[in-house]
């Protein structure tokens, strides 16, 4: 079985006791009925493993831990059954399709997040401090300018956000790409709606696909539900 994690969709309380909690969280989920016993599961992680073509602090630190605990046995089981699988975990750094190219430039930082704007906090929250701090706040962000006379720093200098590229796309490549192959059953591990395009010609293709959901509430929509039919599954984490 592949199991296909969109990585930074786990909640970061769910990330930080390791992979290993994160690995077993997620098979524990799937339950004992989706495998056999002794089985192979492949995990393979999606993120922004590439700032330009150098590998970054955070896919460092998960490649150093996946060497030091994978592969190894784990043990799946609910009320009615228990078996162990060996859980194997890769970090995708390329496409299923074409596993010896990298693609780089996944992880980026930009300047200041283009539509956002700073309403007024007089007005909308309202705040009812005299002199309000937030005000000249507000004029630089939605001025770009520093509300200082004759300084030349725009808070668009400032402001960064980091940004995942390519991540999305390269998860549902590989999930249709596993079903076009014949793989009988693919496991998504995120509760990202833009999943669901890729899961839908995943089961059109004749794979089932059980999907794990890493946030309450965020089963998908009964809208994108109807027709699927038993052939999709989906659970919480």
């Amino acid at each position: 079985m592949v199991i296909l994690v969109d990585y930074d969709n786990i909640l970061m309380q769910d990330r930080s006791p390791g992979l290993v909690y994160v690995a077993d969280r997620i098979l524990q989920a799937i339950g004992p009925a989706a495998f056999t016993a002794n089985e192979r599961v492949r995990f393979r992680l999606y993120g922004g493993w590439y700032k330009g073509n150098i590998l970054t602090r955070n896919a460092q630190d998960l490649s150093a831990e996946i060497t030091g605990n994978f592969s190894r046995p784990a043990m799946v089981s609910n009320t009615t059954a228990t078996l162990t699988v060996t859980a194997a975990v890769e970090m995708a750094f390329s496409l299923e399709v074409s596993p010896a190219k990298h693609l780089v430039h996944t992880f980026r930082q930009r300047n200041r997040p283009t539509g956002i704007g700073f309403a007024d906090p007089i007005t909308h929250v309202p705040c009812r401090v005299p002199g309000c701090r937030l005000l000249p706040l507000r004029d630089a962000i939605n001025k770009d300018q520093c509300p200082e006379v004759g300084c030349p720093t725009k808070p668009s200098d400032l402001l960064t956000r980091d940004e995942q590229k390519l991540v999305d796309t390269m998860l549902i490549s590989d999930l249709i790409f596993l079903a076009h192959v014949g793989e009988k059953q693919v496991v998504v591990v995120s509760s990202d709606d833009d999943m669901w395009p890729g899961i839908e010609t995943a089961l059109a293709l004749g794979a089932s696909v059980i999907r794990i959901h890493t946030r309450s509430r965020a089963l998908a929509s009964t809208t994108y539900l109807a027709g699927v039919g038993p052939q999709y599954v989906q659970r919480g984490i």
